[in-house]
């Protein structure tokens, strides 16, 4: 999808009043087709917050993506030798055209291609104006963003950007990925979520169990009607329920994932249930 992008891609608006701007250009139209397939590939709602699921599934956002590729591109130009050579032979073609007016002849102004190293070479620059790895600035910007456009509802384990967003998915199913992703984000089928995004019927977000909300927090560490069953996802040292390492250690993870499956809480969960667990008993 990003084939090309050095050549297509014009750099991307920074922020205004601590806000985003809009990608533009083809990054504008491309975005929305990657947040439907982020939607898809992790199973998340589509309530979810995208910048959720790009730190979720380590995508990061599109504009900064192709920025980086672009920013990538052009150092490598420079660093070859290329965009003298381009420069130069542009130079000695404009100086063979036909000059109808004597302003021609002037020094032609800044190329596009060096006003998009400039812009590389200022993109890659720290605030100590020294120059990163691109892939470091990627992640640093992408990081910034994160932290000032953060939603403030529901999650449960997601941070900013990392590599571990991988490793904590790679041994999952999809279904027992899918709802990692829901508890995590807090965007579930649950009645705090469900209420919260005002779908008929769901009146009030509290639990059946009339002790709070029911969230995936407090099915997972409260809820007295899973007491019996809690002991499969506690910490196998304390005893206790470690929320924290339930979220992030991969091994806990599936532990999790599959537990909460077998509660059958959530409906669109019960075939997955059958096929990856058969008959197995939630307890044993």
């Amino acid at each position: 999808m990003a084939y090309g992008a050095a050549i297509w891609h014009p750099p991307q608006p920074g922020r205004q009043n601590g806000k985003r701007k809009a990608p533009k250009g083809p990054a504008a139209r491309m975005t929305s087709i990657q947040n439907k397939c982020l939607r898809v590939v992790s199973g998340a709602y589509r309530a979810t917050p995208i910048s959720v699921l790009e730190t979720e599934t380590f995508i990061p956002p599109l504009d900064l993506y192709l920025d980086a590729r672009l920013a990538q591109f052009r150092l490598r130009h420079k660093e070859s030798g290329m965009e003298d050579l381009v420069k130069n032979a542009c130079l000695k073609i404009r100086s063979k055209l036909p000059r109808r007016r004597r302003r021609q002849q002037q020094q032609p102004a800044q190329t596009e291609g060096e006003a998009r190293t400039q812009w590389a070479e200022a993109w890659t620059k720290d605030e100590h104006q020294e120059s990163l790895p691109v892939h470091k600035v990627l992640i640093s910007k992408w990081k910034q963003q994160w932290e000032m456009e953060k939603p403030e509802w529901g999650l449960l384990g997601a941070r900013t950007p990392g590599r571990a967003a991988v490793k904590r998915h790679a041994a999952l199913h999809k279904a027992e990925s899918a709802v990692i992703t829901q508890i995590r984000t807090g965007r579930i089928g649950l009645a705090a979520f469900l209420n919260k995004a005002r779908v008929p019927g769901m009146e009030s977000p509290a639990c059946s169990c009339g002790w709070g909300k029911e969230t995936a927090a407090h099915i997972i560490a409260h809820c007295p009607q899973f007491a019996e069953l809690r002991h499969q996802i506690a910490d196998r040292r304390t005893g206790r329920i470690d929320l924290k390492t339930l979220m992030s250690s991969p091994d806990e993870v599936r532990r999790l994932a599959k537990w909460f499956i077998q509660l059958k809480l959530l409906p669109q969960f019960n075939l997955a249930e059958e096929l990856l667990y058969g008959n197995e008993e939630n307890g044993s």
